[in-house]
């Protein structure tokens, strides 16, 4: 009877070994290089796991701009109630303020003007009684308003420079008596433009500037020139006619006298009556 085969041949056993130990070495081999490789630094710009990132900065929120925009919108409103209550408490003071006016600077320079004693007398007699009604109470504040604003049109100061131009011509001798009556007659033309309300105070500044000086000392910055020069006179009345032409007023020969406290007068009235 045949034996099987035994499986103790020793050449078959060894070669089992060789492989067994051939394994062992290439599993020792491959953990090696995976210890090697994941102890060596990651190359950049790989995406492996391995590589470090940096840390992620802390998010900051939103920062200050919403207390920037808190601050600006809160300082637009308290600068809107700020401008409404110095134009309220401006309106509000409107004939206070006409009364300092009138007695600081007004009254003032008519004591030192032009006018002629008679005429000075009169508008200053006009000015002081239109303060006093204005401290007690007798115009609203739109009334003290609308009487001021036609004041500061009214030429009241140069009033009395222009009849210091009228003396001078009447008592010139270098005009003659042809071009005398002429400039008389300009001069009173324009008087009626002031009194039809066409000519204002701004527009006498122009007729003027001949026959002014700088003075330190008056309160409207400026005196006449004393005496006045022919070529002076001659260039304030052209000036004069210019702007009565353009204020269409006809040639007067008669001797009208215009007064300047009547003129004042009617202003004043239609101040109070604005609204009306």
């Amino acid at each position: 009877m045949n034996q099987p085969e035994s499986n103790d041949d020793p050449q078959v056993e060894h070669l089992d070994q060789q492989e067994l130990a051939l394994t062992h070495e290439a599993g020792d081999t491959d953990r090696s290089n995976a210890a090697a490789e994941s102890s060596q630094p990651a190359p950049e710009g790989t995406d492996s796991e391995e590589s470090e990132t940096p840390p992620l900065d802390d998010d900051q929120g939103p920062g200050c701009m919403p207390a920037v925009v808190a601050a600006a919108a809160l300082m637009g409103i308290v600068g809107f109630i700020t401008c409404a209550l110095l134009t309220w408490v401006i309106f509000g003071k409107r004939t206070e303020m006409a009364v300092r006016t009138l007695e600081g600077s007004l009254i003032p320079m008519l004591e030192q003007s032009l006018l002629d004693p008679t005429t000075k007398q009169e508008v200053i007699q006009e000015m002081t009684v239109l303060a006093e009604n204005m401290k007690a109470n007798q115009y609203e504040n739109w009334q003290s308003a609308a009487i001021m604003q036609r004041l500061q049109k009214l030429p009241i100061l140069q009033w009395g420079e222009l009849q210091a131009l009228e003396q001078s011509i009447r008592d010139s001798d270098e005009f003659d008596d042809g071009e005398k009556q002429a400039a008389l007659s300009t001069l009173q033309r324009l008087k009626i433009a002031v009194q039809q309300h066409k000519v204002f105070s701004f527009d006498f500044e122009d007729i003027l500037e001949p026959i002014r000086q700088i003075s330190n000392s008056s309160l409207t910055g400026y005196i006449p020139k004393s005496p006045l020069d022919l070529d002076s006179m001659r260039e304030a009345v052209r000036r004069a006619e210019l702007l009565a032409n353009r204020a269409e007023v006809e040639n007067s020969n008669s001797d009208q006298n215009i007064r300047l406290t009547e003129i004042l007068h009617s202003e004043i009235q239609a101040g109070i009556e604005a609204d009306k």
